[in-house]
């Protein structure tokens, strides 16, 4: 009797977390953080939207990325029109094949804290779709998304590992990934930091979308 109650206190309390962690990621995107700005916004970015994860689309030209000139990325494919960029838990992201192939441990060391790693990819032109939103920015913000993302790599030199496409590559990254610090999360940060006004802690892919809603990025 007295495990039965301790197996059903336990499993309230996981599910008290739960709500916990989910309440906060949905007031952490409707909290605002950052500047608010009135300079004309001549650029456009893109967001692309995954079951659990967000990726960054930015303008294939003139992009500051110029060592992946070194890699296989088909940078000067006549259709190629953005570079796009997600961050993530080593173990966990680099995972080849579907969520299927994820282990337990690369789960858990994505919960309690995993070494980080960068991913760079190649796409073309994206029509209306509703997994990608594109938003307006300044210069000056679009310089400061690339500067935060070349902040992030520890380190010029490709993981020999396969991709998750046919043409995808990984950078080591300095930053941890963990429960309060996602993916997601890393979004919403690089947003922030470059002075888009956005929400302050963004977890979840529902959380970087409030927070697009709620700001006015789409």
């Amino acid at each position: 009797m007295l495990k039965v109650k301790w197996i059903a206190r336990s499993l309230w309390g996981m599910i008290g977390l739960v709500l916990i962690y989910l309440t906060a990621a949905f007031v952490g995107a409707m909290w605002p953080r950052g500047p608010a700005t009135a300079e004309p916004r001549t650029e456009v970015i893109g967001l692309v939207r995954g079951p659990i994860h967000y990726d960054i689309l930015l303008p294939l030209a003139d992009h500051p990325f110029a060592f992946l000139a070194k890699t296989d990325l088909p940078l000067d494919h006549p259709l190629a029109k953005w570079v796009m960029v997600g961050w993530g838990a080593r173990e966990f992201y680099t995972t080849v094949g579907g969520y299927s192939d994820v282990t337990m441990s690369a789960v858990a060391r994505g919960v309690l804290g995993d070494a980080s790693v960068v991913r760079f990819d190649v796409v073309g032109d994206l029509g209306p779709s509703a997994s990608v939103q594109f938003i307006q920015v300044t210069p000056v913000q679009r310089r400061g998304i690339e500067a935060r993302i070349l902040a992030e790599l520890k380190g010029v030199d490709p993981l020999d590992h396969p991709g998750l496409t046919a043409t995808d590559v990984f950078f080591p990254a300095r930053s941890r990934f963990h429960l309060f610090r996602t993916c997601n999360a890393w979004v919403g940060a690089v947003l922030r930091g470059a002075g888009l006004r956005f929400g302050a802690w963004t977890p979840l892919p529902f959380s970087v979308t409030l927070a697009l809603k709620r700001f006015d990025h789409i």
